[in-house]
């Protein structure tokens, strides 16, 4: 009968084991890969838009002059400071477009006349008339940067 005891207080310990653990269970703290931010200060966020804006009236000045023809809306930051792009002749030449416009088309921010042309291939990547879109090669990626460069003042790289 000891026997009997014995595993009846054992089952006994190991069914208030589990109920103390499920009901209660392990208090883990909550692990966080970054801590949250606030956003940037208030002066970040003025001198972000004083930014904004100067970008958007070079964008205007060189869509005037022929220079930026974007495919996606709002600014292209990349392509305006280096000097502008013509991503709708990129588009149909299918050379590649800037960074910027890339993921602009994968956001789903084509302009209308784009967006008409777009679809998706066989594994859902992106199309401009039924031709892969892809990224501009890195040597064009490199002189653009070399053009900001230079536009800035700086000594490229």
């Amino acid at each position: 009968m000891s026997n009997f005891k014995q595993g009846l207080a054992g089952l006994a310990l190991l069914v208030t084991g589990f109920a103390a653990g499920a009901f209660v269970g392990p208090q883990y703290p909550q692990l966080k890969a970054q801590d949250a931010v606030d956003g940037p200060s208030d002066a970040a966020t003025v001198r972000i838009k004083a930014a904004l804006d100067a970008i958007n009236v070079a964008q205007q000045a060189l869509m005037q002059e022929g220079l930026y023809t974007p495919a996606v809306e709002g600014l292209n930051t990349f392509a305006v400071t280096a000097g502008g792009v013509n991503a709708i002749s990129d588009l149909e030449t299918g050379r590649g477009v800037d960074p910027e416009t890339f993921a602009g088309l994968y956001a789903g921010l084509a302009v209308d006349e784009v967006n008409e042309q777009l679809g998706r291939d066989d594994e859902g990547r992106l199309t401009y008339k039924n031709r892969l879109i892809r990224m501009s090669p890195i040597s064009d990626i490199k002189r653009m940067y070399s053009n900001r460069a230079r536009l800035a003042g700086e000594e490229p790289e």
